[in-house]
């Protein structure tokens, strides 16, 4: 998958997405769901104000009407940024999240975490355990999101695995009961203070 990353200095000089591609906008959040709405209309070559829009089954926005299913997108802010994913061919998802404290990580982590990713925190140093509790969050939160299926899948139920031989921040999911060997999901560059994942869908 040929992913691409934009920022606001590029809304104005956006380029056309092509199968095999995700588009991914990270930026200041200055009005989500207006710039949602502005890309989708390029990418669709319609007026923002012709796009309508419906819930799936778990909540997550779809587009309806003409436009059904000629594009998937998701959306995520936290803090100060807004984080924007888009692809003609596959379901995905986006997470961004701030890295702040947080109170009884450990506890939230053995309540939402796969045993193997929580015995991977309480190994890692403080500061490093922060870091990856907030990477492990929105991996899952971005996968979650990709499926559409809400909370209906439990956060416990499955591991984030580093897939083998690769040097890229790709990871597969494992240890489910159910086969998500297709699906992918990637960390992303993303500001000071921040992580960001990504989930899609592969070809195999």
């Amino acid at each position: 998958m040929d992913i691409k990353l934009f920022s606001q200095e590029q809304l104005c000089s956006a380029e056309p997405i092509l199968p095999e591609q995700l588009h991914i906008w990270i930026m200041p959040n200055s009005g989500g769901h207006a710039i949602l709405h502005q890309l989708l209309g390029f990418y669709l070559s319609c007026s923002p104000d012709d796009l309508l829009f419906k819930k799936g089954a778990h909540g997550k926005p779809e587009l309806s009407g003409k436009h059904a299913g000629k594009i998937h997108f998701n959306l995520s802010h936290s803090g100060d940024q807004l984080a924007l994913i888009f692809s003609v061919d596959s379901p995905v998802g986006i997470d961004i999240e701030k890295i702040h404290p947080v109170k009884k990580r450990a506890r939230i982590a053995e309540r939402f975490f796969h045993p193997e990713e929580t015995r991977l925190l309480k190994e890692a140093s403080s500061t490093d355990s922060e870091i990856l509790f907030f990477r492990y969050w929105t991996m899952k939160e971005a996968f979650v999101k990709a499926l559409g299926t809400g909370l209906s899948i439990p956060l416990n139920d499955f591991f984030i695995s580093p897939e083998p031989y690769d040097t890229l921040p790709i990871y597969r999911i494992t240890k489910s009961q159910k086969d998500y060997s297709s699906w992918r999901i990637q960390t992303l560059p993303a500001p000071a203070c921040y992580q960001c994942s990504i989930a899609y869908k592969i070809n195999q």
